[in-house]
């Protein structure tokens, strides 16, 4: 039952948070306290405060909303008419259901939203039940990203050459469909690192694998002056079964032929490195406050059996 499994992690950039002066660390966690804070302080501070999004103060509102649709969920039509009145805020809000919050208190909003929801808002509880799966998914997904001393997304492969030595680059497909890899021969099979049409052309690494067997050659050997990885990946290896598959990766997976199939969704924000990285006309819409400052991220996890 060999497998051959990849993760990657297409960006969409999304629209940018204004910037504005922050306010002090302790006033700013006194006014965002959710046992005495409602959604309306949370709305100024969103409305005074647009550029405050990231780091410590990310941190603070992703508590603030976690906690509050968890624990006082009577609440709900203050922060159901505030969402009506400005979606910017309503998307706010679902931002900062992430993975930085308690997982217990996201277990609850889940119940929350799915048991306790009135009828009139039953709309707004289906979008924060979607935000809490991703938000689940962030945490569990990012297991997946790095692999033999490589971070998806941080490195390119002429990078992971220079590290492990010369590899052809071999290109295939056009479009969507095109691929470039390198590949490494290693005991037991062999190691695959791979960029995609939306990587640039420098190549960013966009995913990895290991396999028994190439699906394509050459591949080069495994320099013997660094130490050879372990084919393993977030608890993934050579030689499990379907079922052992979907216990590790812990969400839904498809079956297509004998390809199974794992997706976790979730948003990151955005540096102030990448914002300045951005086209000049979005770098302008910072001072809107029209846009958010994060990235969509999936990273998918797709393994190949030679039996069920």
């Amino acid at each position: 039952m060999s497998a051959f499994l990849l993760m990657c992690i297409p960006f969409g950039t999304e629209r940018i948070a204004s910037a504005q002066g922050c306010p002090a660390w302790k006033e700013f966690i006194a006014s965002i306290n959710p046992e005495h804070s409602s959604w309306k302080e949370l709305y100024n501070l969103f409305i005074k405060y647009r550029g405050c999004g990231d780091g410590t103060y990310a941190e603070g509102y992703s508590d603030f909303v976690t906690r509050s649709l968890a624990r006082h969920w009577d609440r709900l039509d203050q922060l159901a008419i505030l969402s009506d009145t400005n979606k910017s805020f309503r998307d706010f809000v679902l931002t900062h259901i992430d993975a930085t919050a308690d997982r217990d208190d996201i277990a609850l909003l889940f119940s929350n939203a799915q048991e306790r929801c009135p009828a009139s808002f039953i709309a707004l509880c289906s979008v924060i039940v979607d935000a809490g799966h991703a938000a689940l998914a962030e945490g569990v997904g990012a297991k997946f990203t790095s692999f033999a001393g490589f971070e998806l997304g941080t490195v390119t492969l002429a990078t992971i050459q220079k590290a492990l030595g010369p590899a052809q680059l071999v290109e295939t497909g056009e479009a969507g469909e095109y691929t470039a890899s390198v590949c490494y021969r290693v005991p037991g099979g062999v190691v695959m690192f791979f960029a995609g049409e939306m990587d640039g052309p420098e190549h960013n690494l966009s995913g990895f694998g290991f396999a028994k067997k190439p699906d394509r050659n050459p591949c080069s050997k495994w320099p013997t002056a660094l130490a050879v990885p372990d084919l393993i990946i977030g608890g993934l290896h050579l030689g499990i079964s379907v079922s052992e598959f979907t216990r590790i990766v812990g969400v839904p997976i498809r079956m297509i032929g004998k390809k199974a199939y794992a997706d976790f969704e979730s948003k990151r924000t955005m540096s102030k490195e990448e914002i300045h990285r951005l086209p000049e006309e979005l770098q302008a819409m910072v001072k809107t406050g029209e846009q958010q400052n994060y990235f969509d991220v999936v990273v998918s996890v797709v393994a190949t059996f030679s039996n069920g």
